[in-house]
C-alpha cells in the first residue's frame, strides 16, 4: 500500500497500474492473485436458455434485451451496427430493423401491470456463484476467497502457487459445461488489472490458453500492454468523463499515467 503522498515529480495515475512488487512471505504465507470472472452478455445468455431465437452465433440475427425504457444487453452482431447498453428501445429498433435484428424484453410478467420479473435472472446467478465455489472446492484452490461483484461477475483471491491461470480455465471450463453460460476470466495481482484483463479476453482474439477466454498479467510490461489497449473511459468512475477525456485528446488509460495531480484535476474537472 501507499505510504503517505506519492513525490511531487512521479506522476499519481502511475502508482496505481503497477503491478506491485512480491512482498516477503513467511513459509506459512504465499503471493496471492486475483481472478475476476465475468459472464459474457448475462442477461442474453439466460434469456437464450428459455428461448433459443436468441442465442448468438452463425446466421444469428442482432437481438438487443430491455426493459422498461432501457436497452440492458446487446449482441456482438448488435454491438457491431452500433446498438448500445442504455440505448433507448426506440433507438435500438431502428438500428436493428433494418439490418433483420429485433428487441426482445426481459422477462416480465403482470403483477399487476407488466413488470420485469427478475426470478430467472437472479436463480441463474445464484447457480453461477454455487458452480464457481464447487468448482474451486472440488480443485487445487479448495479455500480459495470468492467475493459477489454483482449479479454476473466476481473475483477469486487465490495462492500463485495453485496456478491461477489454471485456475481460471478450469472455471471457464465448468461454467460452460455444468450451466451453459459463457464467462471470459482476467488473472492479475490486483482488482483492477485483473477486470480489465478480463473485457480483454471478451475482444476478438483477446483471451489466450486453451480455451480463448483467459487473460492473464503477469508482469509490469503486461500490465502497461493492457492499459495501452484499455480505453481511459473504461476505467472504473471515468465512464461520465468519455468526452472531458477526449477534448484532452486521452483515449487509452496507459495516457494517464503521464499526468500529475493538477493536470489529472484539470482534465476531469476536479477541485483541489
Amino acid at each position: 500500500s501507499l505510504r503517505g503522498p506519492p513525490e511531487p515529480d512521479v506522476p499519481v495515475a502511475s502508482l496505481f497500474f503497477r503491478c506491485a512488487p512480491r512482498s516477503p512471505v513467511s513459509e506459512h504465507q504465499h503471493a496471492m492473485a486475483v481472478i475476476h470472472i465475468d459472464v459474457d452478455r448475462f442477461f442474453l445468455a439466460v434469456h437464450a436458455q428459455f428461448d433459443r431465437s436468441v442465442r448468438e452465433g452463425p446466421g444469428t440475427p442482432p437481438i438487443a434485451l430491455f426493459q422498461y425504457n432501457d436497452v440492458i444487453c446487446v449482441s456482438a452482431s448488435a454491438r457491431a451496427l452500433g446498438v448500445r447498453k442504455h440505448m433507448s428501445p426506440e433507438a435500438a429498433r431502428a438500428v436493428l430493423t433494418p439490418a433483420g435484428g429485433r428487441l426482445v424484453h426481459a422477462f416480465w410478467r403482470d403483477w399487476p401491470g407488466p413488470r420485469t420479473w427478475y426470478k430467472p435472472y437472479q436463480d441463474a446467478s445464484r447457480d453461477l456463484f454455487a458452480c464457481i465455489r464447487a468448482s474451486l472446492d472440488a480443485g487445487a484452490a479448495c479455500g480459495a476467497t470468492l467475493e459477489r461483484a454483482s449479479i454476473d461477475e466476481g473475483y477469486v483471491s487465490v495462492e500463485e502457487r495453485h496456478g491461477p491461470e489454471s485456475v481460471a480455465e478450469e472455471l471457464v471450463r465448468s461454467v460452460r459445461e455444468r450451466l451453459g453460460l459463457p464467462v471470459c476470466c482476467g488473472v492479475a495481482p490486483n482488482k483492477l488489472l485483473a477486470k480489465l484483463a478480463s473485457s480483454a479476453a471478451k475482444a476478438s482474439g483477446g483471451g489466450s490458453g486453451a480455451s480463448g477466454r483467459v487473460y492473464a498479467v503477469r508482469s509490469d510490461e503486461e500490465a502497461q500492454a493492457l492499459l495501452r489497449q484499455t480505453a481511459a473511459h473504461r476505467l472504473p468512475g471515468l465512464g461520465s468523463r468519455a468526452d472531458a477525456l477526449a477534448r484532452a485528446g486521452i483515449e487509452v488509460a496507459s495516457q494517464l499515467q503521464t499526468l500529475d495531480v493538477p493536470r489529472l484535476q484539470a482534465v476531469l474537472s476536479l477541485s483541489p
